[in-house]
């Protein structure tokens, strides 16, 4: 199964709150779940915005 994850915004865009942006957990996350679906056998891709 191939999965992409898009973290959608580039660099100082997207919302911000509580002292973080939207950017900066998104890439996060995905930093987190793409080894952890890589073990299980998937073939993962990150797509980030130009920065």
């Amino acid at each position: 199964m191939n999965i992409a994850l898009d973290i959608g915004y580039a660099n100082n865009t997207g919302a911000r709150g509580n002292g973080r942006e939207e950017y900066a957990v998104a890439k996060t996350i995905a930093g987190h779940l793409a080894p952890m679906l890589r073990v299980h056998g998937r073939a993962v891709t990150v797509t980030d915005s130009p920065v």
